[in-house]
Formats: structure tokens, C-alpha cells, sequence
């Protein structure tokens, strides 16, 4: 993967290192920067989860180690898991009350999970996945690179997305409880004649929302999506919408307001009669619907109209990015402000070259994704667009898997955000004073006085109706650096020294 390093916080800047608290993780055999997180509590961080490759015990298992700590870094818990050898942490996730951890080993998935006490709650595994999702799991293993599969369901337990081989492919969505206990099972018709997957693009105590796309085979370019939202506690479909409005549709991504019941759905509409996986967009739309799935609101913005009027472009150049949108904010002044990510698809040289070397048998194809500029889009309470900037960063590639040719730019968009590969990292929101603040990483390292950074932050800040970006020089001596959430007034900064074998975090006080 392109990153070394991921930002998921804001920084306004740095202070002097005597009011950092500081916690190290010794003989940290293996890590990777997704086995760790923050612990939310009712919505308020309460501290963070470090778990981690600790030591083999014999020749049979590995040791790991579940590191629970308050929000000033002070050590609640300390909790050994032992696992089989040879078993890798795919995924590490906190639901507000339990910790879920999958495994995968010798072709078998499991799902173990834990209180905060180190208790161990249940525990599903998975002994038949199909030939398929065992191909993708170990494909993205050899990257670093998993596409998330498990969220939490409010409190209340977990919900997991999986591929499966029906009469042809199709998905499942699963519910457990915090103890692993089955709580419902929603997925396509086995007897389906289409191909059929799901993302779920949402999910909280109340609701759960997936993108299906059903295709006739896998070589096909027609396709058709759907939104398909689920009651969280019964997994009874409350209503399914087409994405088709007059035209074609391309979800990026969803956002539930549970206080009115409404679901936004943003993404890309195409020219009628195009195919979605062979066109680039006319532009964005965004959609209201209520929870019958009726539409309250559709609003098309188009690239060459509407959007354009913002861009300094000449007028006869031709735009050839696209934007995808991470978070979607509605503002105490009653702006909807959309945060996104330029991005569009071309040939890779270094994936062209491992394809005539291997003789087209190489793991990635000859794409990749060319990651552009920051994007912020302000639109009105009825969707109106108000404002499209642009904030420079420098560009970035994503090397893009076998099979992504077959994808839409949409859809592959969607893959490099769900495998980390947008440079966008968090968006934080202080709605007490009405502003908020989004992080990205810059990979151009020098700062304003010329001086060349380890990394550097990209900070866009909305206030008092007004945005402002800055940029903050970061050093360090560790192989990867990262951010995370803290208590107001700090962020933690996180290090992982690879010949120490070390973690440290260390909360830092902030200035915003």
C-alpha cells in the first residue's frame, strides 16, 4: 500500500513535548496500524484499544495481547489471547461494550469476542467460505490490505457482510450479539440468476444500510444497484430503492439522520442508457428518502454546469477527475458541507509491467487510482450548490487489484476507501460551538518556511461559516506515525518503532 502513514485526527499545532502523557508497547512482534482504535462511550471517546502480535508461546500457538486504555492513557486492562499458529488478525473492532476479533487460518474464518475485562464473550467461526472470498482474503493479506467486513450494531453486537456461492454469487448479512449469538440473517435469493453483492454503507442500533448491485455474470458491464435499508434489531427489510432516476446511479455513500429517519444518499448519475461500469459520471446527485423510502428530496449537479462555475479551468479543458465523498456534515447554520477527495483511473506503468512479466498472471491488474486534491462542496438545506473548492495536496497512486479493469471508476472508489487508500483521514465536529474539522495526509512534505517534514497534515477548518485550510510539519524516527482521537484539548499521536519492536502513544496538547 502507497501510506506509511494514516492521519485520523485534526492538528492545529504542535506544542512542546512536557505535557505529553506517554504509554509504550514493548516486544511488538507485528503490527499493523488497523489493530488499533478508540473506545467510545454514549458518544464521548473513553479511551483506546491496542491489540497486537505479542510472542509465540509453542509450536502450536501465538500469543496476542488486548491493551485497553482510559482516555489519559492510564492502563485499565491487559488481556492474553492465545490463537492457533499460523492465524492472522484480519480485523479488530468496539462496539461500545465488546471487541470483536477475526481470524483467518488454513482457509477457516472465526470471530472471537471480549468485554473490556478480558472475558471471553463467544466466539462464530466459519469453517466453508467459499473458493472466492477465501481468494479475496488472501490476495489483500499479501497487500496489507482488508477490506473491512464487520460493524458495530449500536451496542448491541456486530454485523458482518460476506460473500457466498449460491446458484451463482450472492451475499449475506449477518447479525450476532456481543457474545456471538446469531440474532438475524438477510441476504440474496440462492436460487437468484443474478449475481448479487452487498456493502453495508451503514449501520448503528436502529438501522442497517446496504448497496446491492446485481449483475447477469461477472464479464457483463450492465449492472444495477439498489439501496436496501434493514431494521437493526429484526433484519426485517423495511424498503429497497432502485437507484435509477431517469438515469443511472452510482452510490458513494449513505448518511442516516435517526432523529428525522431520513437516509442521504450521495453518488454519481450517468447519461441515460449508459453503463455505469464502462462511463464517467454527468455528475453527483443526492437523495433523500423517509424511512418508507419514498423520495423527499433529488438534486443532480452537474460537472460541465454546475460545478465548473467553481473550478479555474479554461473553458475548453476537460475535467477528467472525479470526487468522492468521505463525510457529509449539516452545519448549525443549516449547510449541508460535504468533504471529499479527487480521484481518477489510469494505466499503471509498475502494474502493466508485473502483467507482461507474469504473462497476465500477475496479482494486481494494470490500473490504478490517481489520488488528487481535497475537495469541499457547500450546499444548501435543499441541496442547492453554494460553493466547490479545492485544496491542493500533492497526488498519490493506488495500485488496483486483478478484476478492477471490470469495475467502474465509482466502484472502484469505493474499494480504495474501504482498503485505506484516500488520503482523507477523520472529520471531527465540535457541535457545541458549531464548526468542525477534517484531517488528510500530504505526501508534499515541505512545509511553508521550505523545510521538509516526515509528514505532513492537511487541516480544513469550518467556523463561524467560513473555511480555512492549514498545513503542519510532522516529525518522527518511527516506521509509521499516526493520529487518533483524544480528550478535548489533545490529540494522540501514535509511533511504531520496527527494530524496537515498540508502540508508543502520547497525548499532545492542541491549539485550534
Amino acid at each position: 500500500m502507497k501510506k506509511q502513514i494514516t492521519v485520523f485526527l485534526l492538528l492545529a499545532m504542535f506544542s512542546t513535548q512536557i505535557f505529553a502523557q506517554t504509554k509504550s508497547f514493548e516486544n511488538v512482534t507485528k503490527f499493523r496500524l488497523r489493530n488499533s482504535g478508540i473506545i467510545q462511550e454514549s458518544g464521548t471517546l473513553a479511551g483506546y484499544f491496542v491489540f497486537y502480535l505479542d510472542d509465540k508461546i509453542d509450536k502450536k500457538n501465538d500469543a496476542y495481547l488486548l491493551q485497553i486504555l482510559d482516555n489519559n492513557l492510564n492502563s485499565v486492562k491487559s488481556i492474553n489471547v492465545l490463537q492457533p499458529r499460523g492465524s492472522f488478525l484480519l480485523e479488530a473492532g468496539y462496539n461500545g461494550k465488546s471487541f470483536a476479533m477475526m481470524y483467518y487460518s488454513k482457509g477457516d474464518l472465526s470471530i472471537v469476542a471480549y468485554d473490556k475485562t478480558g472475558k471471553k464473550l463467544g466466539e462464530k467461526k466459519y469453517e466453508d467460505i467459499s473458493r472466492i472470498q477465501k481468494a479475496m482474503i488472501e490476495s489483500q493479506m499479501q497487500q496489507d490490505d482488508i477490506n473491512p467486513s464487520i460493524s458495530p450494531l449500536g451496542e448491541s453486537g456486530f454485523v458482518k457482510q460476506s460473500l457466498v456461492k449460491n446458484d451463482k454469487y450472492g451475499y449475506t448479512i449477518e447479525a450476532f450479539g456481543n457474545d456471538m449469538s446469531p440474532l438475524w440473517t438477510y441476504g440474496s435469493d440462492v436460487k437468484s440468476d443474478l449475481l448479487e453483492v452487498a456493502d453495508v454503507v451503514y449501520s448503528s442500533s436502529k438501522y442497517v444500510v446496504a448497496y446491492v448491485i446485481r449483475k447477469k455474470s461477472l464479464l457483463t458491464n450492465k449492472m444495477d444497484g439498489a439501496i436496501v435499508v434493514l431494521d437493526a434489531v429484526t433484519g426485517k427489510k423495511l424498503f429497497e430503492k432502485p437507484m435509477k432516476e431517469d438515469s443511472e446511479l452510482s452510490v458513494m455513500n449513505c448518511f442516516v439522520n435517526e432523529e428525522t429517519n431520513t437516509f442521504n444518499v450521495i453518488g454519481e448519475y450517468y447519461l441515460p442508457g449508459e453503463e455505469i461500469m464502462k462511463s464517467k459520471s454527468v455528475g453527483l446527485f443526492a437523495m433523500v428518502l423517509d424511512k418508507t423510502g419514498s423520495k423527499q428530496l433529488f438534486k443532480k449537479i452537474s460537472w460541465a454546469g454546475d460545478i465548473r462555475k467553481f473550478r479555474k479551468m479554461d473553458p475548453d479543458e476537460k475535467d477528467k477527475t472525479q470526487t468522492y465523498f468521505h463525510k457529509v456534515i449539516r452545519t448549525s447554520d443549516n449547510k449541508i458541507v460535504a468533504i471529499g477527495e479527487q480521484y481518477k483511473r489510469q494505466v499503471s506503468a509498475m502494474g502493466a509491467a508485473s502483467q507482461i512479466l507474469s504473462g497476465g498472471r500477475g496479482a494486481t491488474s494494470a490500473a490504478e487510482l490517481h489520488i488528487g486534491d481535497m475537495v469541499v462542496m457547500t450546499l444548501d438545506d435543499q441541496y442547492n450548490l453554494l460553493d466547490f473548492k479545492n485544496f491542493e495536496k500533492k497526488s498519490t497512486n493506488v495500485l488496483l487489484p486483478q478484476g478492477a479493469a471490470y469495475w467502474s471508476s465509482a466502484l472502484t472508489a469505493v474499494y480504495v476507501k474501504a482498503v485505506g487508500g484516500f488520503d482523507y483521514n477523520f472529520t471531527e465536529e465540535d457541535n457545541t460551538r458549531g464548526r468542525f474539522y477534517s484531517t488528510y495526509t500530504d505526501f508534499n512534505r515541505k512545509g511553508e518556511d521550505g523545510k521538509k517534514a516526515d509528514a505532513v497534515l492537511g487541516i480544513i477548518k469550518y467556523e463561524d461559516g467560513k473555511l480555512s485550510n492549514e498545513r503542519v510539519p510532522i516529525n518522527t524516527n518511527g516506521s509509521a506515525l499516526w493520529f487518533e482521537p483524544a480528550k478535548p484539548g489533545y490529540i494522540a499521536v501514535s509511533e511504531y518503532f520496527r527494530k524496537k519492536k515498540m508502540v508508543t502513544i502520547r497525548l499532545e496538547k492542541i491549539s485550534y
